[in-house]
């Protein structure tokens, strides 16, 4: 059984009242829901209703817009915590791509120090028997190294 159209109030008791429009307006969503009524429905369905009961139905157009006002500040400080919250998970992408282009550049640094090792390894040393003279000439440093000549 429904509680008549005409005597529906919605209210909050939480302490604190930051928090309250964001309830409210789940409350109406789900009431909306529930009544098949859409949200700009429920809202002045419930408002008209709590004016007519707190006996505030004449207090004329220009308080009531004030009413209005504040719903609209309410439902724009819906809107920036929303995009507060999209802003966080931009930041935290962020972060992991930083933390990915690091990890980048450690392998990088590594794959950079292998290249020398192989460099180096490849190079004739001190006391190497070398078959292609022309082969130890590519390297800046003197090196003395024994040639096997031809019999």
């Amino acid at each position: 059984m429904f509680v008549p159209k005409d005597r529906l109030l919605i209210e909050s008791d939480l302490p604190c009242v930051s928090s309250q429009p964001k309830v409210m307006l789940r409350i109406l969503h789900h009431i909306g829901i529930v009544r098949q009524w859409s949200q700009e429905e429920t809202i002045k369905i419930t408002k008209e209703n709590s004016l007519r009961f707190f006996g505030l139905t004449d207090i004329g157009e220009e308080k009531l817009s004030v009413v209005d006002k504040v719903e609209d500040l309410s439902s724009e400080v819906d809107k920036v915590e929303d995009l507060s919250l999209e802003v966080d998970k931009v930041e935290d992408k962020l972060l992991e791509v930083e933390k990915v282009e690091s990890e980048r550049l450690v392998v990088d640094k590594v794959e950079d120090k292998l290249l020398e090792v192989d460099k180096i390894e490849s190079e004739p040393l001190v006391g190497d028997k070398v078959e292609d003279k022309s082969s130890v000439d590519k390297y800046e440093a003197p090196f003395v190294v024994y040639f096997i000549e031809d019999e």
